[in-house]
């Protein structure tokens, strides 16, 4: 039986691989959100540990005055 076949006769299989298949797209698009915001996180901890090193600086710099 071909899966043509199979679905005219089985349309809730039908129904059910469209729904899986919406399913892992869905999947997919949340795994790469996901790693978007790991690397938007990894960039603004580098950022902030930036600016506490430039705030360290400025306050050794009051302290000399």
């Amino acid at each position: 039986m071909t899966i043509e076949n199979s679905m005219l006769m089985y349309p809730e299989n039908t129904q059910r691989l469209e729904r899986y298949e919406q399913l892992q797209d869905a999947i997919y698009a949340k795994r790469d959100e996901i790693k978007k915001m790991e690397s938007t996180k990894e960039d603004l901890e580098a950022d902030i540990d930036e600016k506490y090193e430039e705030l360290g600086d400025l306050q050794r710099e009051v302290t000399e005055l």
